[in-house]
């Protein structure tokens, strides 16, 4: 049997805002499009980040969420869906794989889930909804090995389950072009939204910790969220306020990664974090912990180094063997560039998802 290559492919959408996930989105669409793939958005929200965005590349964005009855926003979906008859009806967060499976199944379509975190911790919060997430779209798109693993292991879906790794964009986010003139300062950043999951508290006490030794560093922040004001509470108890910087959020990120010397990644969870791809591709060593696939990303000791979950000492210690080494760091941010641009590139993100869509198209 021959594998059909797919014509239109429907992405259902639960937001459009600045994270990882839409980023990703944002992506896949570029790459289906180039290959001559028609493509459509139906999102939840309206008028958010990336709305623009797909606009502006040519990809239509079909607002469904102006009802909150999510009976009512799953008839808007089976109705854009039965109006334009995609091969593919595609889930791009876990919480709105419901609706493509349902709307697929209805239109004769075949719909594809996602999850894009650590799988417990995405359906932890939807109860038995959660699990009929994973269990009934035709298949299911992860971007962590360890969820996969998970997922086949719990038997959460009965389903295939396909692996694609998040892609990153290696001519936007480059090592800085010109050498940063000596500094007497180094520049350590975290980036992610003010939640619990980051554990940003980490990261300001591992810097607090790694000062002691490597009194030049500083402090950066990138994002926003709910925890923001204890973080700036903790900065004023650890006497911090002239090492700490928040930067809140950002749109264009480039060139904050060219002006830091290492990522610090502190979470106690992730699923593939598109921020350490990104910094990985402007040429910095990241210092992170064990969370989801960032160990998958990170060789320790060549392009970085990988602490346990929650070990501020050993946070501490990385980041002061990169502040008090150049050369490492110069030599480390090289590897990991090497790296993103060998297995991560935004060229090899096409082909893979035209590889799942071939064998889900093909499946009896």
């Amino acid at each position: 049997m021959t594998n059909p290559r797919p014509q239109r492919v429907c992405f259902v959408a639960g937001t459009l805002g600045q994270g990882g996930a839409e980023r990703q989105l944002l992506y896949m669409v570029s790459a289906l499009s180039q290959m001559g793939i028609q493509c459509q958005i139906l999102s939840l929200m309206h008028g958010e980040f990336y709305h623009s965005r797909l606009l502006d590349i040519g990809v239509p964005v079909i607002y469904v969420g102006r009802f909150g009855l999510p009976l009512l926003r799953l008839f808007s979906i089976i109705r854009e869906v039965r109006r334009w008859r995609p091969d593919i009806v595609q889930s791009a967060h876990l919480y709105t794989n419901l609706y493509a499976a349902i709307a697929a199944r209805i239109t004769g379509s075949i719909s594809i889930g996602a999850n894009r975190n650590s799988v417990v911790h995405d359906i932890q919060p939807l109860g038995y909804w959660g699990k009929l997430c994973l269990r009934y779209p035709h298949a299911v798109v992860t971007n962590s090995a360890q969820s996969l693993q998970t997922i086949r292991k719990n038997a959460l879906t009965l389903r295939p389950v396909f692996l694609l790794e998040n892609a990153v964009d290696c001519e936007q986010f480059e090592p800085r072009l010109t050498p940063r003139e000596p500094a007497s300062s180094i520049y350590t950043l975290a980036v992610g939204r003010l939640v619990g999951q980051k554990r940003h508290d980490l990261y300001l006490r591992a810097v607090v910790g790694a000062r002691q030794t490597a009194p030049n560093l500083l402090a950066r922040i990138v994002g926003e969220g709910p925890q923001r004001t204890a973080l700036e509470d903790l900065v004023a108890e650890l006497n911090i306020g002239d090492v700490v910087e928040f930067l809140g959020a950002q749109c264009d990120m480039a060139p904050i990664y060219q002006q830091a010397d290492m990522l610090v990644l502190t979470s106690d969870y992730e699923g593939t974090p598109n921020v350490v791809l990104e910094a990985m591709a402007c040429g910095l060593p990241v210092v992170t912990t064990r969370a989801g696939a960032v160990p998958g990303l990170i060789e320790d000791g060549e392009t970085g180094y990988v602490t346990e979950l929650g070990d501020v000492d050993a946070i501490a210690r990385a980041i002061v063997d990169l502040a008090l080494h150049p050369d490492k760091r110069k030599q480390m941010g090289k590897e990991a560039r090497a790296r993103v641009e060998a297995q991560h590139s935004l060229k090899m993100l096409g082909p893979r998802l035209l590889a799942i869509y071939n064998q889900v198209l093909g499946a009896p």
